[in-house]
């Protein structure tokens, strides 16, 4: 079985090594995010993580940017692969329709993230059906949270910490030291 989500290696240039969940027991529901249960093969690294992206962040040209080009208001929750830690989700960064602010704002060293979105008029930007892998814990207040501490017994499971599992949609930067993603209706 393929390495499938939280914690250990990781691979920026093979994209079998992202967060990929293979839904177990549970998980079928509404697309909208009603709580899952997923399989997930991990070995989790219990160091921190140096704080590289933190919610709110601005500056420099270097780094991840949204754009919210869409008609609404937007909350943004960012997946990335952590130096020690694994995969994390952060969230929200509070985005006013035609701003770009960064939410990452140190030089990318890794080829993919993961973007979550909602809309103050119900718009909701996630992965799509056919999109294998990106599953997070979030919560509704601002987070930073790490897959590898919601693992249990093999299996991603946030709601034994209260929390929504919601499958992000993968950004693909090429490599490149800074990416700006826009969210459009």
């Amino acid at each position: 079985m393929p390495f499938v989500a939280g914690c250990g290696p990781r691979g920026p240039e093979n994209h079998r090594y992202l967060p990929q969940i293979t839904a177990g027991p549970g998980a079928a529901g509404p697309p909208d995010g009603a709580l899952d249960h997923a399989q997930a093969s991990v070995s989790c690294r219990l160091q921190p993580d140096p704080g590289r992206f933190r919610p709110g962040g601005a500056g420099g040209k270097a780094g991840f940017r949204v754009c919210n080009r869409s008609g609404q208001q937007i909350d943004v929750a960012f997946g990335r692969p952590g130096k020690t830690s694994g995969w994390t989700a952060e969230g929200w960064w509070s985005i006013p329709r035609g701003q770009c602010p960064a939410i990452a704002t140190e030089a990318l060293t890794d080829r993919y993230f993961y973007l979550y979105a909602i809309g103050s008029k119900g718009g909701v930007w996630q992965a799509t059906g056919t999109q294998k892998g990106g599953h997070f814990c979030i919560r509704r207040n601002r987070f930073v949270l790490r897959n590898c501490d919601h693992i249990r017994n093999g299996v991603l499971d946030c709601a034994v910490h209260h929390l929504m599992s919601r499958q992000f949609f993968v950004v693909d930067t090429g490599g490149a030291p800074d990416h700006t993603h826009d969210l459009k209706d």
